[in-house]
């Protein structure tokens, strides 16, 4: 009796390792995702930095020609 109960928690602690692991490739690879969002707004965010840019430059009188 001692025995089976004593190999129930060794399983019961093995299950719960794995899941623990789970649980930690999981938040890595969220994390990863979070970053890689993170790397593309900024990159977004450069991008409407230099059509900005491009429109002023545009929108310039000494740059535009006048026909």
């Amino acid at each position: 009796m001692l025995f089976q109960l004593c190999r129930l928690l060794f399983q019961l602690c093995r299950l719960l390792f794995q899941l623990c692991r789970l649980l930690f490739q999981l938040c890595r690879l969220l994390f990863q995702l979070c970053r890689l969002l993170f790397q593309l707004c900024r990159l977004l965010f450069q991008l409407c930095g230099l059509l900005f840019q491009l429109c002023g430059l545009l929108s310039n009188p000494l740059v535009t020609p006048h026909y």
